[in-house]
């Protein structure tokens, strides 16, 4: 039997899903049940019900909460918050640039998902997304964290067309 994350990624040939198809079966998966945290281990981008259930077991301070948007964009930024979330000092700091992992070209892999699989997931997720943000609005701690933290946005979209 395929490992659990082999069934998401896949489909039932074994063939790498292309983001879009990827996109429409993480979404029939999204239900009810997922929504109102009834089931929330098996709800894939539902954070929220994740971001609650560490919190019941770690105090706020010891959760730090990233953005890959930020480490796309400022990396240097991410690491300085990481360094400081694990108390390292500056003599320890190494500023290196992170290696990419994923630097493989593959015929279905994508740089920005199509318009239509961002307002899709968006929609799908604006709810549980708006619980992540007041979560994370109400977290004060630790102080190293983005404040407010990002809000989820759609990527190079006009209404008319799709990005190839």
């Amino acid at each position: 039997e395929m490992p659990n994350f082999s069934r998401t990624v896949l489909d039932k040939d074994g063939k790498v899903l292309t983001f879009a198809n990827y996109a429409e079966k993480i979404m029939r998966g999204i239900n009810s049940e997922c929504l109102l945290a009834l089931n929330h281990g098996r709800c894939n981008g539902l954070y929220v019900h994740h971001l609650r259930g560490w919190l019941q077991h770690f105090r706020p301070d010891q959760v730090l909460i990233l953005s890959y948007d930020e480490l796309k964009h400022d990396e240097r930024k991410l690491t300085e918050r990481v360094l400081m979330f694990l108390e390292m000092d500056e003599v320890k700091r190494n500023h290196e640039e992170l290696e990419t992992a994923n630097a493989n070209n593959h015929s279905h892999k994508i740089s920005v998902p199509p318009c239509t699989a961002q307002a899709k997931l968006a929609e799908v997720f604006q709810e549980a997304n708006q619980g992540l943000y007041k979560l994370l609005d109400q977290k004060k701690d630790p102080y190293m964290e983005q404040r407010p933290f990002p809000r989820f946005v759609l990527t190079n979209c006009s209404m008319d067309a799709d990005i190839k």
